[in-house]
Protein backbone atom coordinates (compact mmCIF):
# COMPACT_ATOMS: atom_id res chain seq x y z
CA UNK A 1 0.00 0.00 0.00
CA UNK A 2 1.33 3.36 -1.17
CA UNK A 3 2.27 5.60 2.10
CA UNK A 4 0.85 8.87 -0.01
CA UNK A 5 -2.17 9.26 -2.54
CA UNK A 6 -0.67 11.14 -5.85
CA UNK A 7 2.90 12.32 -5.95
CA UNK A 8 4.79 14.26 -8.58
CA UNK A 9 5.82 10.79 -10.41
CA UNK A 10 2.79 9.17 -10.22
CA UNK A 11 0.89 12.69 -11.74
CA UNK A 12 3.10 12.08 -14.84
CA UNK A 13 2.21 8.33 -15.64
CA UNK A 14 -0.91 7.45 -17.70
CA UNK A 15 -2.69 5.71 -14.79
CA UNK A 16 -1.90 8.67 -12.51
CA UNK A 17 -3.02 11.29 -14.71
CA UNK A 18 -6.16 9.26 -15.88
CA UNK A 19 -7.46 8.73 -12.45
CA UNK A 20 -6.84 12.65 -11.77
CA UNK A 21 -8.88 13.13 -14.47
CA UNK A 22 -11.76 10.96 -13.71
CA UNK A 23 -11.55 12.11 -9.83
CA UNK A 24 -11.75 15.88 -10.90
CA UNK A 25 -14.33 15.50 -13.53
CA UNK A 26 -16.76 13.02 -11.10
CA UNK A 27 -16.32 15.33 -8.51
CA UNK A 28 -16.66 18.71 -10.20
CA UNK A 29 -20.13 16.77 -11.89
CA UNK A 30 -21.12 15.71 -8.57
CA UNK A 31 -20.98 18.47 -6.36
CA UNK A 32 -21.68 21.77 -9.04
CA UNK A 33 -23.70 19.91 -11.97
CA UNK A 34 -21.13 20.97 -14.58
CA UNK A 35 -20.48 17.95 -16.68
CA UNK A 36 -19.78 19.28 -20.21
CA UNK A 37 -17.79 16.51 -22.39
CA UNK A 38 -14.98 19.14 -23.23
CA UNK A 39 -14.52 19.36 -19.77
CA UNK A 40 -12.52 15.97 -19.04
CA UNK A 41 -10.44 16.52 -22.47
CA UNK A 42 -9.52 20.12 -20.73
CA UNK A 43 -8.03 18.32 -17.13
CA UNK A 44 -6.57 15.57 -19.55
CA UNK A 45 -4.51 18.33 -21.17
CA UNK A 46 -3.68 20.51 -18.49
CA UNK A 47 -2.26 17.78 -16.73
CA UNK A 48 -0.15 16.45 -19.69
CA UNK A 49 0.97 19.70 -20.69
CA UNK A 50 2.10 20.08 -16.75
CA UNK A 51 3.77 17.30 -17.35
CA UNK A 52 5.65 18.93 -20.44
CA UNK A 53 6.45 22.08 -18.12
CA UNK A 54 7.70 19.89 -15.10
CA UNK A 55 10.51 17.72 -16.96
CA UNK A 56 11.42 20.94 -18.78
CA UNK A 57 11.50 20.24 -22.18
CA UNK A 58 10.34 23.39 -24.10
CA UNK A 59 10.43 22.50 -27.85
CA UNK A 60 7.60 22.38 -30.19
CA UNK A 61 7.93 18.83 -30.41
CA UNK A 62 7.79 18.52 -26.82
CA UNK A 63 4.17 20.27 -26.63
CA UNK A 64 2.38 18.24 -30.03
CA UNK A 65 4.37 15.31 -27.87
CA UNK A 66 1.94 16.67 -24.50
CA UNK A 67 -0.77 17.24 -26.31
CA UNK A 68 -1.29 13.76 -27.67
CA UNK A 69 -0.79 12.70 -24.32
CA UNK A 70 -3.23 14.52 -23.36
CA UNK A 71 -5.80 13.03 -25.94
CA UNK A 72 -4.20 9.68 -24.52
CA UNK A 73 -5.19 10.58 -21.00
CA UNK A 74 -9.18 11.57 -21.66
CA UNK A 75 -9.25 8.31 -23.71
CA UNK A 76 -8.13 6.26 -20.96
CA UNK A 77 -10.06 8.54 -18.16
CA UNK A 78 -12.96 7.90 -20.44
CA UNK A 79 -12.56 4.22 -20.85
CA UNK A 80 -12.33 3.62 -16.95
CA UNK A 81 -15.64 5.09 -16.63
CA UNK A 82 -17.24 3.08 -19.26
CA UNK A 83 -16.05 0.05 -17.29
CA UNK A 84 -17.21 1.80 -13.72
CA UNK A 85 -19.35 4.14 -14.41
CA UNK A 86 -22.99 4.58 -14.73
CA UNK A 87 -24.78 6.00 -18.09
CA UNK A 88 -26.65 9.19 -17.72
CA UNK A 89 -30.44 9.38 -17.27
CA UNK A 90 -32.56 9.58 -14.31
CA UNK A 91 -32.53 6.70 -12.25
CA UNK A 92 -35.64 5.34 -10.63
CA UNK A 93 -36.16 2.58 -8.47
CA UNK A 94 -36.13 -0.46 -10.43
CA UNK A 95 -32.27 1.01 -11.58
CA UNK A 96 -33.63 1.31 -15.04
CA UNK A 97 -33.62 4.74 -16.78
CA UNK A 98 -37.09 6.46 -17.42
CA UNK A 99 -36.55 8.02 -20.57
CA UNK A 100 -39.41 10.26 -22.58
CA UNK A 101 -38.65 10.46 -26.24
CA UNK A 102 -34.74 9.70 -25.70
CA UNK A 103 -34.52 12.29 -22.89
CA UNK A 104 -34.27 11.67 -18.89
CA UNK A 105 -37.55 12.14 -17.77
CA UNK A 106 -36.96 14.87 -15.26
CA UNK A 107 -33.18 16.04 -14.69
CA UNK A 108 -33.62 18.60 -11.92
CA UNK A 109 -35.23 16.18 -9.54
CA UNK A 110 -32.48 12.96 -10.45
CA UNK A 111 -31.19 11.34 -7.41
CA UNK A 112 -27.01 12.28 -8.85
CA UNK A 113 -24.62 9.85 -8.32
CA UNK A 114 -20.87 10.14 -8.06
CA UNK A 115 -20.40 7.23 -11.35
CA UNK A 116 -22.46 8.71 -13.51
CA UNK A 117 -21.26 9.36 -17.30
CA UNK A 118 -19.60 12.95 -17.69
CA UNK A 119 -18.28 11.75 -21.11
Amino acid sequence: MPESFFTQETILTLTGASMITLVITNTVHYVFNFNPRWFGLGISLLLSFTGVVLVGEHTVFAYFVGLLNGFLIYASATGLMQMVGRKGGASTVSGESSLRDGKPADQGTAARRFLDAWY
